[in-house]
């Protein structure tokens, strides 16, 4: 598909709502958020997984599949359904949400691995999501399916993981919108030839 440029580059909408899950998920993991508030992570999660899934349309609409793959995968799967899960386990339809979330964690993880393969031909900093998001997913992931001592210090090094993930969000929203009015925040250069 051409690229069609009478859509305007939705990535800092993409990339507000991903720094806004990921600054939620490392708080309750660091134990800064009660657990009487954990339920309206699913706020954040609807509302950034929409944005994220918006942003992800609009690059299709652009041409841009790999982007806009990965921006709709995880605006879906990352976002609304951890917030759809803690929800129903909020309402009572099951007792536990552990096992599904922590397995649901690993597979976005390797997902994130995947992704790493198109991402060779993105700019260095833009990269960083494969490897770093993968690490991070399979990490918290294990903290949700281990207990005792593992459990929280996985839990514990995800929460830190995540504020990296948050950083990498908010660089990447301020080089979309300084792009948009010329003003240069670097990303570097693609790895592996020409940006896809």
């Amino acid at each position: 598909m051409a690229n069609d440029s009478t859509w305007a580059d939705p990535a800092p909408l993409g990339f507000a709502g991903l720094a806004s899950i990921t600054l939620m998920f490392s708080l309750i993991m660091l134990g800064k958020i009660p657990t009487s508030e954990v339920p309206l992570l699913v706020a954040v999660g609807v509302t950034g997984g929409l944005a994220q899934f918006t942003t992800g349309i609009i690059l299709f609409k652009k041409g841009n599949v790999p982007a806009g793959n990965l921006f709709a995968t995880f605006g879906t799967l990352f976002m609304i359904a951890p917030g759809l899960m803690v929800f129903l386990h909020g309402i009572g339809v099951t007792d536990g949400i552990s096992t599904m979330l922590g397995s649901f964690n690993v597979l976005l993880g390797v997902f994130l691995l995947i992704w790493v393969i198109p991402l060779l031909r993105a700019p260095w900093v833009e990269f960083l999501i494969g490897p770093i998001g993968g690490v991070t997913l399979i990490t918290a992931g294990l903290g949700h399916l281990t207990t005792g001592a593992l459990s929280a210090r996985l839990t514990t090094i995800g929460g830190y993981l995540f504020i990296v993930l948050t950083l990498w969000g908010l660089w990447m929203m301020a080089h979309h919108l300084g792009k948009a009015t010329d003003f240069h925040i670097p990303i570097g250069s693609p790895i592996l030839g020409k940006k896809y």
